[in-house]
């Protein structure tokens, strides 16, 4: 019978080490990646700068996620205004090619996200160098959407009322509930 031969023993610390440097530069990769990828954007001419980095700081800094229309809505909301000008809505196209292939759209629950988780932790950690005024962007934002005059009145009375007020004003409740909300009252 054949001797197998003797087969080295394995040195796991050093194992271990190189997985350490290979996640190190891993990180360091896509810290590069999305610097060249900002730097990108701040090259681009204001308007399309301006469009991109608020694209990116609603996406990274909203407490959920978010729908294209919810962001459009967002988007298109002018502080000081007193009601969304339709003619204001980004197209969706438009947010998606000012991001530099850091913003993608799921088909299937048409929800605008980051390409990368990494890019997500990417962004939490370097987010008051890109986005330093985003937190006070977005709470001005919100509170110029409820101040519009459609919601002066009110309560609305009617379930009708309550209807129309979904479909036109998509930021005052999410897609999930607002659709549920709607399946109700076509029951009744």
């Amino acid at each position: 019978m054949e001797k197998l031969p003797k087969v080295p023993k394995v040195d796991r610390t050093l194992e271990i080490n190189k997985n350490d440097t290979l996640l190190e530069s891993e990180s360091e990769a896509y810290d590069y990646a999305y610097e060249e990828a900002m730097k990108r954007i701040e090259s681009r001419r204001p308007g399309c700068q301006e469009l991109a980095k608020r694209v990116l700081s609603w996406i990274t800094c909203a407490k959920r996620l978010l729908t294209t229309i919810e962001l459009q809505h967002a988007l298109a909301v002018k502080v000081g205004e007193l009601a969304l000008d339709q003619e204001n809505l980004p197209e969706i196209e438009d947010m998606v090619s000012v991001c530099a292939g850091l913003v993608t759209v799921d088909e299937e629950s048409d929800i605008i996200r980051l390409v990368h988780y990494t890019t997500q932790k990417d962004f939490e950690r370097t987010r008051n160098r890109w986005f330093p005024y985003a937190q006070r962007d977005i709470a001005e934002t919100c509170i110029t959407y409820l101040s519009f005059d459609a919601f002066e009145t009110g309560f609305c009375s009617t379930d009708e009322e309550f209807k129309a007020r979904l479909r036109l004003h998509i930021m005052i409740m999410p897609r999930e509930i607002g659709d549920i909300m709607l399946v109700r009252f076509q029951q009744r």
